[in-house]
């Protein structure tokens, strides 16, 4: 029996927080439908001998695949390469499922033959197990539509997306071996998607607060340069695809990478202020310009971002202030 959902969890150095993310996924009616794949991005504590364990206990739906450390990104890419199910999600391995609402999931996704299936995500304190921040699209439930039709009120967080997996497959869909790729998943299927669904309920849990997590200021400012890189690789995927792909398409894909955009200018702005980081804030749109005129002005429908600009730079030093001492 083909599975109906493959899950790709990417897993490294994770073995306090593993076991629930599995947990989530092997109630007992559902899991001879999902194949959870746990990629062991080369862990170096006893992660993968406890991910053996589950394994053995439910053989026919965790599987694991451990491989040389090679980046979130590449963990995607592994996923997708061994993935059976008739649909695909990625999930981070600190994360873990809204167990309750999979049965009601599992069963929209047999019955479908959508594209792409929008489900609700909400935000979890690690410490206090609190939940809140819970999404509520605007799009109606069990209905499927073309993206033309509701790509206005699609989201852009790679949380709430699952995709046909043979949209992925037959399309080659490659991530960088790098972090931040989750732009990457969520954009890079667009132009081959035709019809969306939406599943009125929570599936992703999204843990907060954990320490060393790459949506942290500190490791963003770390890691700027794979942002950046993923960043342009994206724009690049636009512009070799802009002329055969419809005028909604275009418009998510340009909003999305506008964000990103105001997102790389945020880390810079965090920066020690300088000489050379300012510098390195206008090489970053000087690029931007010369390789996406489309994804350049969206990013200008940002505030900060058209104050940088229009002021030719002058702002600078006022904006990252502001910045730094908002962040606090």
């Amino acid at each position: 029996m083909q599975k109906i959902l493959s899950v790709s969890v990417a897993c490294y150095n994770l073995k306090e927080m593993i076991e629930d993310n599995i947990k989530s996924f092997c109630e007992s009616s559902v899991r001879d439908k999902i194949e959870l794949l746990i990629i062991d991005d080369g862990s170096t504590d006893n992660t993968v001998e406890f991910v053996r364990k589950w394994v053995k206990e439910y053989p026919n739906t965790v599987k694991l695949i451990a491989k040389e450390n090679g980046g979130p990104g590449s963990t995607v890419n592994c996923g997708i390469k061994n993935a059976t199910g008739k649909y695909f999600r990625m999930l981070d391995g600190d994360d873990m499922a809204m167990t309750e609402n999979l049965e009601g999931f599992i069963r929209m996704l047999e019955n479908t033959d959508a594209d792409m299936v929008i489900s609700n995500f909400c935000l979890m304190n690690n410490e206090t197990k609190e939940i809140y921040d819970k999404t509520n699209f605007k799009l109606e439930e069990g209905v499927v539509k073309s993206f033309d039709e509701v790509y206005k009120n699609l989201p852009f967080e790679m949380h709430a997306i699952t995709y046909k997996t043979s949209i992925l497959k037959d399309n080659n869909i490659t991530l960088d071996n790098c972090f931040y790729t989750d732009t990457q998943y969520l954009l890079y299927p667009i132009p081959y998607v035709s019809t969306v669904m939406h599943f009125d309920d929570i599936i992703y849990v999204y843990r907060i607060g954990n320490q060393g997590q790459s949506v942290s200021m500190s490791s963003k400012i770390k890691n700027r340069a794979q942002h950046e890189l993923v960043f342009f690789n994206n724009v690049k995927y636009y512009e070799r695809h802009k002329f055969n792909i419809t005028k909604s398409k275009r418009y998510y894909i340009c909003k999305r990478l506008g964000r990103m955009a105001y997102n790389q200018t945020k880390i810079l702005l965090h920066l020690p202020r300088s000489k050379e980081s300012k510098n390195e804030l206008k090489k970053f749109f000087k690029k931007l310009k010369t390789e996406s005129k489309d994804v350049y002005k969206s990013a200008l429908k940002s505030k900060k971002i058209k104050l940088l600009i229009m002021s030719n730079f002058l702002s600078y030093s006022f904006l990252s202030k502001y910045s730094q001492k908002k962040e606090r």
